[in-house]
C-alpha cells in the first residue's frame, strides 16, 4: 500500500514503513498508486508534474501534466489536462500515456465537454470519467 503522510509518499508493506521521496526535499505528493503488477509507483508532485518510479523510488520517469492519475493496466496512466480560472475548471481532456512517457494519446476533446477524474476498470477496457456537470461517461478503449 502506498499512501500520503506530511505530503511525503510512505510505502508499507510485509517489510514495514518506508517513506518513498523520489524527487527530494520540497516536493508535495498526491494522487500515488501502485501498478496492477506491483511493481512501480504512480504519483504526481504538486506543480511539477506526474511521475512513474520504482517501488523504492528510483528510476523516476516524467509523464508531463497528468492530474488525477490512474493506472490502466501496467504499461498505461489516464489522467486529466485541466485549466481553471481560480475558482472552477473552465477546460479539462484526458489523456492516455504509456508508463515509460513515450507515447500519449488525447482521449476526449475539451471542446465537447470538461472531462475530469478518471477511474480505470480492472480488465483495462473501459475508463470511467466525469464533467463539471455532473454527467458520467464510460469510455471503451482497446489498446494496442
Amino acid at each position: 500500500m502506498v499512501t500520503i503522510e506530511n505530503r511525503k509518499m510512505v510505502y508499507y508493506s510485509s517489510a514495514g514503513r518506508k517513506i518513498i521521496d523520489p524527487l527530494g526535499g520540497d516536493a508535495s505528493y498526491i494522487w500515488p498508486s501502485i501498478s496492477p503488477d506491483g511493481t512501480r509507483l504512480l504519483f504526481t508532485a504538486a506543480g511539477r508534474g506526474t511521475y512513474v518510479s520504482t517501488l523504492s523510488g528510483k528510476n523516476v520517469t516524467a509523464l508531463g501534466k497528468l492530474n488525477a492519475p490512474v493506472w490502466l493496466g501496467s504499461a498505461w496512466v489516464v489522467g486529466m489536462d485541466d485549466k481553471d480560472d481560480g475558482g472552477r475548471v473552465v477546460e479539462s481532456a484526458l489523456w492516455l500515456v504509456s508508463s515509460d512517457g513515450r507515447k500519449k494519446q488525447q482521449l476526449t476533446s475539451t471542446s465537447a465537454f470538461i472531462a475530469m477524474y478518471p477511474a480505470a476498470s480492472p480488465d483495462g477496457n473501459r475508463i470511467a470519467f466525469n464533467t463539471d456537470k455532473g454527467e458520467v461517461y464510460i469510455l471503451n478503449i482497446k489498446l494496442r
